[in-house]
C-alpha cells in the first residue's frame, strides 16, 4: 500500500496542520486542539497530565506545551494505525474466502 493511502499517514498529516494552527495564535481557547483528540481532551483534567501538557497563565490565558502537541500527533498517528492495521486484516481475510 502506498503512503498516500494510508491512514496514519492522513491522520498524521491532519493533526500536524491542527498544531499548527493552533500555534500560529488562529485558535486563542485551543478548543479545535482540544475537541478534535478524545484522548487528549479526557487526560487534560487528571491533574498530574495537565501540567504536562498545558500551561495555565494567571491572566486566565492558557499555553499548550510542546508535550502536548506531540501527544496530539502521536494519538493521531495512532489512530491511523489502528484503522490500517484493520483494514489489512480485513482485506487478509477477504483474500482468505
Amino acid at each position: 500500500m502506498t503512503l498516500l493511502k494510508k491512514f496514519s499517514f492522513w491522520l498524521t498529516l491532519v493533526s500536524i496542520l491542527i498544531c499548527l494552527f493552533d500555534i500560529l495564535g488562529n485558535d486563542k481557547k485551543h478548543i479545535l486542539f482540544a475537541v478534535t483528540n478524545p484522548i487528549l481532551n479526557e487526560i487534560v483534567y487528571i491533574e498530574p497530565f495537565r501540567h504536562w501538557i498545558i500551561e495555565v497563565n494567571q491572566d486566565a490565558n492558557s499555553t499548550i506545551l510542546s508535550v502536548g502537541y506531540l501527544l496530539h500527533v502521536i494519538t493521531y498517528f495512532l489512530f491511523g494505525l489502528m484503522i490500517d492495521v484493520a483494514l489489512a486484516f480485513r482485506k487478509k481475510q477477504h483474500q482468505h474466502n
